[in-house]
């Protein structure tokens, strides 16, 4: 293994733990809205507290992936149309 794909897979497993952090966060935040309606705020205010410092980052590092990863697969396409016409 070169040095390129050491670090091509610990991003791989970084973007892997922060998508698996979203759905947890997602599902934490179904549950305690339905709490909240039971008048149980607290897994709700814990929510809100974690939201700027732990939610907001893995939302931006995984939008933020997903188009990096795009203007990527299109580059690549565009390289080689490019190359077939010549």
């Amino acid at each position: 293994m070169n040095f390129f794909e050491i670090i091509k897979k610990w991003l791989d497993r970084f973007l892997i733990l922060n998508v698996f952090i979203l759905i947890l966060g997602s599902v934490f935040f179904i549950i305690s809205i339905f709490l909240n309606f039971q008048s149980i705020s607290t897994p709700l205010i814990i929510f809100n507290r974690l939201w700027n410092p732990l939610f907001i980052p893995v939302i931006s590092i995984v939008v933020g992936s997903t188009l990096i990863n795009i203007m990527i697969i299109w580059l690549k396409k565009l390289a080689h149309y490019i190359d077939q016409d010549i």
